[in-house]
């Protein structure tokens, strides 16, 4: 009977669970975007209980960007509006790796980004402009214009009339 003089090491299925291949998951993600869809930042962290996380993150002027990430993974944007205006995002688990894109638009873009018709609330017209309380003084005519620029410095003054 023969024996194995070598060991062998039994083939392990590649680890999905690196910064890796969540960068490989991002980087195949915003290959299916468009030039002018693409995020400004992309954050890549390590998070104990879910694994790794990319985030997109897409300026207003390309939250469209946003759209097409989920049409992508097929999966709902939701909407939060912020005091600071409405917060769009879309979350998707891609081969273990937590995916998210988020957005903070304007109530307009939104609502163009969402194919509705103009925010509720129509431009307002611009205020009046208010008379001041007191009407301005022409430099000429100021207290500016008697006093000299430059006060000459005298000896007696210089050294504090001694």
């Amino acid at each position: 009977m023969e024996q194995a003089t070598e060991t062998t090491t039994p083939i392990a299925p590649p680890r999905t669970d690196t910064f890796a291949h969540a960068h490989t998951v991002a980087g195949a993600v915003i290959s299916y975007l468009g030039t002018d869809e693409v995020p400004f930042a992309v954050e890549i962290e390590e998070d104990f209980p879910s694994g790794w996380r990319v985030h997109l993150k897409f300026r207003e002027t390309r939250a469209a960007g946003l759209l097409a990430f989920a049409a992508l993974v097929d999966v709902p944007v939701t909407r939060a509006t912020t005091e600071f205006g409405i917060h769009l995002d879309a979350y998707a688990r891609i081969e273990s790796v937590e995916v998210r894109g988020s957005a903070l638009v304007s109530p307009p873009i939104a609502a163009q980004l969402e194919h509705q018709p103009g925010s509720a609330e129509p431009n307002p017209e611009p205020a009046a402009e208010e008379t001041p309380a007191v009407q301005p003084v022409p430099l000429g005519a100021s207290v500016l214009a008697t006093v000299p620029a430059i006060t000459p410095v005298t000896g007696d003054t210089a050294d504090g009339g001694q």
